[in-house]
Parts: structure tokens; sequence; C-alpha cells
């Protein structure tokens, strides 16, 4: 399967377009992500009009110090806040179409924004460029059944996957199979290191993953020494704020693509 991670790794993934760089999830954090030719990684919202937004938290205060939720207002409403840090809210659309290039991890945030996104990735023709991520399963299993487009996995596959890296031979084999994989448009495991204070990232765990033919990718790694770390363990992938700095790192380890 062909997807938006296929290619030469590892692959950078600019958390919320490069948050400690630029104002998180704006126009101008989608310009950045595509100057710097890495994925950008955002959040999608509904607005009160139906119009898809890039917008991690449900209340606008933190970003915008406006009052209100992003499912309040319409997009009128919303695209005239100025973000801090600098930048405006951008709706998925008009990114995709500004930016034609412009690879996207998209994590849907809620149940109401799943069919709005399926329309705005099928109108635009994105879906090869995009990467559907959700902590919710039944979104994500609503997003497989309407379009061939990549996704990451659900919280309930990561789990069967580590229950898989736990148990030895044939066991682990059939329990392994059991996890989604490029066949059923799972193309990507993203996780933190540690989870509860628990390691999740373990060689087992990449292991099982690449074996299943998915790709592993750590989160939110902003340190470069923990980069480098992860990168020795085999990591495919990194999420983090600082896309010039692990870019940096890459480069200084070989050619970076």
């Amino acid at each position: 399967m062909q997807h938006v991670f296929t290619g030469v790794g590892p692959v950078v993934l600019a958390h919320r377009g490069g948050a400690a760089e630029v104002a998180e999830n704006t126009t101008a954090a989608a310009a950045h992500a595509a100057a710097l030719g890495v994925v950008m990684e955002t959040d999608v919202r509904l607005t009160a009009d139906g119009e898809v937004v890039l917008f991690h938290d449900a209340d606008l205060g933190r970003t915008t110090g406006a009052d209100g939720a992003v499912e309040e207002l319409t997009w009128e409403q919303i695209s005239g806040l100025e973000v801090d840090g600098g930048g405006s809210p951008a709706r998925l659309v008009d990114v995709l179409a500004s930016h034609s290039h412009l690879r996207l991890n998209v994590d849907a945030k809620t149940d109401e924004v799943v069919e709005p996104l399926i329309g705005v990735l099928s109108d635009s023709g994105a879906s090869a460029r995009v990467c559907v991520a959700s902590f919710s399963g039944d979104r994500l299993a609503r997003v497989r059944e309407a379009l061939p487009v990549a996704t990451s996995l659900s919280p309930s596959e990561i789990g069967r996957l580590r229950l898989a890296s736990a148990v030895p031979g044939p066991l682990r084999r059939s329990l392994a199979a059991k996890v989604p994989g490029p066949d059923d448009g799972a193309v990507a495991v993203q996780i933190p290191e540690l989870y509860r204070g628990l390691p999740i990232l373990t060689p087992r765990v990449l292991a099982v993953a690449h074996d299943r033919g998915l790709q592993v990718h750590a989160w939110t790694i902003n340190e470069t020494e923990d980069m480098e770390r992860l990168l020795d363990l085999g990591v495919d992938g990194i999420v983090t704020d600082r896309p010039t700095a692990l870019i940096e790192v890459l480069a200084a380890r070989g050619p970076w693509h």
C-alpha cells in the first residue's frame, strides 16, 4: 500500500505544525511544515456551521484568548481570531488547496468531525497524502470504511500489539495477525515512550509492529538526545514541536530526504 509515509525515512512529523517554532495549527504552521518538507501533525474539529478546522483544544481560550468552544462558533467568527504567537486559524480544505505537496497526519478529535473530514478528503482528492489518527476506534473504523486512506492504530489496537509483543512464538504471531495492517488501511503505530510511567515503546513492540508492516512513530519528542536515542532504537518517525532540530539531527546522521 502506497501511503503518506511511503519512501525514505525516518519521518519528521511537525507537532501541530511545529509548535515550538510557529503558532500551532495555523496557516503559518501549515506553511512552515510545507517549507521544511515534513509531515504536519495536526488536529481537526468542527465549527458550528460545519467547517473542518485545525484546532487541538475544545476551548478557544488557551491559544486565542477568546471565550467559547470551537463547536459553538462559526468559521467566520473563528477565522477573525489571532492565535497566540501570530497567525490565524485554518480550515483543512484551505490548507490542502494551498499546499499541494504537504503531507498531513490528522487527529479527528470528535465524533462529529468524522463525516465532514471524510467529505473534505474525498472532495479534495488528497487522501494519498493524509494519515488519519484518533483516540477513538469507532472514528477510525468509520474512516477506514469510507475511504482508501492511511490511518494509525487506535488505543485498543495498540493494546493488542503490546499484548502480542509480550508473548512468545506462535501465540505472538496469532495475536499480531489480529492487529490491523496496511491491507486494512492501518500503516502506523503512534505512541509515547511511556504511558503512566510504564515503557510502551520497546524493542519487542517495534519488532512486532515491523513484522506487521507498520511504522512506529514516537511522540512528542523535543530533546535532541531523546531523538538520537529513539532513532538508534529503530523508530520510523518522530513527532516533535521542533522539526527543524530533528532535521538537523537526521542530517548529521546521513542524507535526509
